[in-house]
């Protein structure tokens, strides 16, 4: 069904990797299917302004990056300048 839909989707226009990587994770979001891109995704619930974890890794680690599902709002540089309040 996911592949049925970028394909219906892109037609003929170049389907990238990140961007089937996407469907493939808002498809499957409760499940580990980021793993088979590399990705490895782990919920830390904060309850303060700051806080220290340790996460069991079976590699060192290439990246860490917040929010990866970007279901938060959070400022990017893509977004250009960061606004002043």
């Amino acid at each position: 069904m996911i592949l049925r839909g970028a394909i219906q989707d892109f037609g003929e226009k170049p389907l990238t990797l990140p961007e089937l990587r996407a469907r493939f994770e808002q498809a499957a979001l409760e499940t580990d299917v980021a793993r088979f891109f590399g990705l490895r995704v782990h919920v830390v619930e904060l309850a303060q302004r700051e806080a220290s974890f340790t996460l069991p890794l079976d590699a060192p680690p290439t990246g860490v990056e917040l929010d990866p599902r970007h279901r938060l709002l959070i400022w990017t540089e893509d977004y250009g300048a960061k606004p002043t309040e």
